[in-house]
């Protein structure tokens, strides 16, 4: 697995740490699978409009 460096506000570095704190994850897995989500989502939206064209 590859390192990336990404740059965030410090109040969202802070809601990230709760979130993986209360949920027992590491701040990684939080932040992969909000990307993978972020991407299906879009990637949907993105095929409905090629389907509505």
């Amino acid at each position: 697995m590859r390192v990336i460096t990404v740059k965030m506000q410090d109040d969202l570095i802070t809601k990230l740490e709760l979130f993986a704190k209360e949920h027992k994850v590491s701040r990684s897995e939080v932040i992969r699978n909000a990307i993978l989500k972020y991407i299906e989502e879009n990637q949907d939206k993105k095929e409905e409009e090629v389907k509505l064209e």
